[in-house]
């Protein structure tokens, strides 16, 4: 099995990426990382911008994400497969299906995924769901992401598992990444414990069965999502990273 990439979600650097986006890539690359998922980052800097950014750090783009109700208006998707594309970006990625009315309500994201991940497909891009910990609240019978990753089709769109937000929902990580294996593209990794999410190694997740789990899909990615800390955010991602490398060979 070949290493993934590392990676850092910037949600950790709360809106600062937003007013000083270099200094903030330069902290990511010194702490270790291989690339960055970043948000909303369109509406605040061009692709010119982001991508002489990332030059200067030697970083990669690990991915972008978009809201769901995106997925379904065709101009705004676009935009987002423009701004991924000229990055050289390979994955956008969702998260939350909205306000959840029955078992049905994943049944329709899952169609979306997969009409919105067709459009993708066609641009050279990944289209991947990032599963919540409220995704596995029972619902007739069902958990939503059981039936949302059972419905969409591998081809069209993916899994971005979020491995804390299996553990939070009651589910064995290892367990679910083994059941969809074939439709995981990628995986944040978090910790966290009874105090909310935490960095690599103090939670209670199981990380190292996770990530042996993972690992065995041959994923692009694993990128570092946590999104709060009591500390700085550089020094939040220094011991993740520093986990990773020292406890797990990554």
């Amino acid at each position: 099995m070949a290493n993934p990439r590392i990676g850092a979600r910037l949600v950790i650097y709360g809106d600062r990426w937003q007013r000083d986006l270099p200094a903030v890539l330069r902290e990511v690359a010194r702490a270790g990382y291989d690339g960055v998922e970043v948000g909303a980052l369109r509406e605040h800097y061009t692709a010119e911008t982001v991508r002489q950014c990332l030059s200067e750090t030697g970083l990669s783009l690990a991915g972008t994400r978009a809201e769901c109700a995106d997925l379904r208006d065709p101009a705004k998707l676009s935009a987002h497969l423009d701004f991924v594309t000229a990055l050289g970006g390979s994955y956008l990625t969702c998260a939350g299906v909205g306000s959840v009315e029955g078992i049905h309500t994943y049944e329709r994201a899952a169609e979306t995924l997969n009409a919105a991940g067709r459009e993708c497909r066609h641009r050279g891009v990944i289209l991947c769901y990032a599963n919540q910990d409220r995704d596995f609240d029972p619902l007739e019978g069902d958990r939503g992401i059981h039936r949302l990753a059972e419905r969409i089709h591998p081809r069209e769109a993916k899994l971005c598992v979020d491995i804390y937000g299996i553990h939070a929902g009651g589910e064995d990580p290892a367990a679910f990444i083994a059941r969809y294996a074939d439709r995981i593209a990628y995986y944040h990794v978090r910790d966290g414990n009874e105090g909310g999410v935490t960095e690599l190694g103090r939670g209670k997740v199981d990380l190292p069965r996770a990530i042996e789990a993972a690992r065995r899909t041959n994923p692009d990615w694993l990128v570092c999502a946590q999104e709060r800390t009591e500390k700085t955010p550089e020094e939040s991602l220094v011991q993740s990273r520093q986990y990773l490398r020292d406890q797990l060979g990554l």
